[in-house]
């Protein structure tokens, strides 16, 4: 069975300001690992991150069915491909402002 999933949400004041960003935030408080983040510098919408196995990924944009894969990808811990076009592949592994990590729950 696979690790539990990190979830890392960016708190940035463009992507607070994103539409799409309430329902993220709703998404990662019912997650058991979720943390909020200071800006990645990827914003084009609603930023998140994923970690798994000690694999970190960043995605931008997450709204709609993207949002939703996200919460699949949170319970099940399988099923990357929808969000593979939404991957900002130059930050893959990296982690801006780490000390600033808060947990939501």
């Amino acid at each position: 069975m696979a690790s539990p999933v990190r979830l890392l949400v960016c708190v940035g004041s463009d992507c607070r300001d994103a539409k799409g960003f309430e329902s993220l935030m709703t998404l990662a408080a019912s997650c058991d690992t979720a943390s909020t983040v200071a800006c990645q510098g990827v914003c084009k919408g609603p930023v998140v991150g994923i970690e798994r196995d000690g694999d970190l990924r960043w995605y931008s944009a997450i709204r709609g069915e993207r949002r939703r894969a996200v919460a699949r990808l949170v319970r099940t811990g399988s099923g990357r491909g929808a969000l593979r076009p939404a991957e900002a592949r130059s930050r893959r592994g990296r982690l801006k402002h780490a000390d600033r990590r808060r947990r939501l729950s």
